[in-house]
């Protein structure tokens, strides 16, 4: 396999994640472009693999999207230890989400959630005894 080839198909997948993520989130072009601080030609491109993107912006968009950066080089809906976790991938989109919004939580928000989830998860197991 070439170099190019091989930079090719890199370029291509890290732009698939790319684009997989800003779904996921429910965001257009512009809604990341505006984000991240890119254009639309220069995000489009990439989403394409027709361009590629330089380190600091793939930290970036591993900093946004709250994902580790070696998941980018990975296939969309993929990762290293997949195998392990059974987790289907509607299930981690899901996940995504939420780690997003968490991540972008105030402390109050964070405090609301823990309680909420608690008093969730109490009603489930009284649902299930």
């Amino acid at each position: 396999m070439s170099i190019k080839k091989d930079k090719d198909d890199l370029n291509r997948i890290i732009g698939q994640n790319i684009r997989h993520e800003r779904i996921a989130r429910n965001m257009s072009v512009n809604d990341l472009c505006d984000s991240m601080d890119l254009t639309t030609s220069h995000l489009r491109s990439m989403e394409s693999g027709i361009r590629g993107t330089t380190s600091i912006n793939l930290w970036k968009f591993s900093k946004f999207f709250g994902i580790p950066i070696d998941q980018f080089f990975f296939p969309p809906g993929t990762s290293k230890d997949d195998e392990s976790n059974g987790e289907s991938p509607a299930s981690k989109v899901k996940r995504k989400k939420i780690v997003s919004l968490v991540n972008n939580a105030d402390d109050v928000t964070l405090d609301f959630i823990a309680s909420l989830v608690k008093e969730v998860n109490a009603l489930a197991k009284e649902v299930k005894e």
